[in-house]
């Protein structure tokens, strides 16, 4: 997915090293993001990939990412222009110290309902 908002920045959702397909992009004027819908693969590991090209016009500036999921914050990440041209999210660490775990990406089981509202 790219984002008229910023120009030479793609984010692909990548299962198994396999882009998955995106479905409704929407981009958001006011907030500057975008979103897209993806078929899920409930259970399996997924990965967020965020690549500048060399498209991308500012090349004084790096790029703070945030990963969004379903809503919630993940994880933030400074992409130094210099030094990254690809940032990977491939899980999220949580606690602190020695009591840290890390969860890697995985699809959540979908819930269905027979009831339509």
């Amino acid at each position: 997915m790219r984002s008229e908002h910023l120009p030479g920045v793609s984010v692909t959702v990548r299962e198994d090293g396999r882009e998955l397909c995106e479905y409704d992009t929407e981009s958001q004027d006011e907030d500057k993001t975008a979103s897209a819908y993806i078929q899920s693969i409930p259970g399996a590991n997924f990965t967020v990939n965020l690549t500048l090209d060399n498209t991308y016009p500012y090349a004084n500036h790096d790029v703070y990412t945030k990963l969004n999921l379903d809503g919630n914050t993940l994880q933030t990440q400074k992409m130094y222009r210099k030094k990254y041209r690809e940032i990977i999210y491939e899980g999220v660490a949580r606690g602190y110290g020695n009591e840290s775990t890390y969860h890697k990406l995985t699809f959540a089981e979908l819930k269905t309902s027979k009831h339509i509202t």
